[in-house]
C-alpha cells in the first residue's frame, strides 16, 4: 500500500514538473492552456499519495485531523506571511 502511494504520488508530482517545463515552449495561447490544464490533472492524481495520510495517522479521527491541518496550512499562514513581508 505504502509503495502503491509513493509511486502514485512521485508520478503526480514528476508529470506536473514536465508539464510546466513544456510553458516556455508553449506556441500560443491553447499550448499554454494545454500544458497548464495537464499539470493540474498531474497534481490531481498526486493527491492519492498524500491525501490518505490523515487516515493512516488517526483513522478514528481523520476528518478533524484533516481539518486542522488544513487551516494551519491554508488559512493561517496565508494570513500570517503576507503581513511578515
Amino acid at each position: 500500500v505504502a509503495s502503491g502511494r509513493k509511486l502514485v504520488n512521485t508520478l503526480g508530482f514528476i508529470g506536473a514538473a514536465c508539464c510546466l517545463m513544456l510553458m516556455p515552449a508553449a506556441g500560443g495561447v491553447l499550448p499554454g492552456i494545454a500544458a497548464t490544464t495537464l499539470s493540474l490533472g498531474a497534481l490531481g492524481f498526486s493527491r492519492g499519495g498524500f491525501s490518505v495520510n490523515h487516515m493512516d495517522i488517526a483513522p478514528k479521527y481523520a476528518g478533524v485531523v484533516m481539518g486542522i491541518s488544513n487551516t494551519a496550512g491554508g488559512s493561517v499562514f496565508g494570513a500570517v506571511l503576507p503581513v511578515m513581508e
